[in-house]
């Protein structure tokens, strides 16, 4: 129950068009009043709507604070509400990209967890083994040395020791460079990067083929279908399935053929082993070179005595 008695009805004065919260002149109370004081009642429509009222200000209050507002603070919020809604509509989007890229990037990492198991490991591993010839021996050594100056915490092997426990040595290769591609990230390493994004290209691209060749083929078979049934009913022979086809169908045709061709015969396992290596040598040259260590004793003067 209200403190004080009396109907809740809306306030009319001069003419001034207004969008007004039927409780913009509670805003004040404190809680528990929901009637309106008794000397504020006045005679009006009761009813939903928009109503015409007046005000000394330009508008009446509305909300809590009770502070006046205006025809350009209206348009305002308008346009934050509009700006609200797109903004939520390009989230949406936003999350519908996401989605798709998520998409390829599992289909890139089934078929990476396939080219792991057939090359026998990372190409950024591999390159490191003294049993792999794809890097030449000094740079493979100078290298192993900058590696190990990089995390003296891991002892590299050496030829030995790798071909005594591969395993093992791989494991170590594995760890170091995890450890420098941390440390490689970021603006400061450019050329890294576009490397690792076209590793990241050719292994998703290779990862959808198996998808895209099927669409592609179809695609053009449904042309080419199409064409058969315009020619069959247009009494056309069949050896003029090319001449009076239109210019969007001859190109739609030739763009899948193409399409079809570069998945099959330029997307392939080697493609991806080919920008893994670019990847792992970008990525190795970035090392400094391996610290070497300086004599302890001072060399003589050519011109003091030897000790005997």
């Amino acid at each position: 129950m209200a403190d004080k008695p009396g109907a809740l009805r809306d306030q009319q004065n001069a003419a001034s068009r207004a969008v007004i919260d039927v409780f913009g002149d509670l805003g004040g109370d404190l809680a528990g009043q929901i009637g309106t004081q008794p000397g504020q009642q006045r005679r009006g429509d009761n009813r939903a709507g928009l109503k015409d009222i007046g005000a000394g200000r330009s508008l009446d209050t509305i909300g809590a604070d009770s502070s006046p507002i205006d025809v350009a603070v209206q348009e305002g919020q308008l346009v934050v509400l509009r700006g609200q809604s797109r903004r939520s509509r390009c989230d949406r989007i936003g999350r519908r990209d996401d989605r798709c890229t998520l998409s390829v990037c599992e289909h890139g990492q089934v078929v990476q967890h396939k080219l792991k198991q057939r090359w026998g490991g990372f190409p950024t591993e591999i390159v490191l083994r003294f049993r792999d010839n794809t890097i030449e021996m000094p740079t493979k050594l100078a290298y192993h040395a900058a590696l190990q100056d990089l995390a003296p915490d891991f002892r590299l092997p050496d030829a030995s020791a790798e071909a005594q426990d591969p395993d093992a040595a791989d494991g170590i290769y594995r760890a170091v460079i995890r450890r420098l591609i941390d440390l490689r990230r970021g603006p400061k390493y450019p050329l890294i990067h576009d490397d690792n994004v076209a590793y990241g290209f050719w292994r998703n691209l290779l990862g959808m083929r198996v998808a895209a060749v099927p669409l592609a083929i179809c695609a053009s078979v449904a042309i080419a279908a199409a064409r058969t049934v315009q020619m069959a009913t247009s009494n056309i022979p069949i050896w003029a399935i090319a001449r009076d086809a239109s210019a969007a169908q001859m190109a739609a045709f030739a763009l899948l053929c193409l399409w079809i061709a570069f998945l099959m015969f330029v997307v392939r396992p080697p493609r991806v082993w080919d920008a893994g290596v670019a990847y792992a040598e970008r990525l190795l040259a970035s090392l400094p070179p391996p610290s070497v260590a300086k004599p302890k004793g001072r060399a003589p003067k050519s011109g003091s005595p030897s000790a005997s």
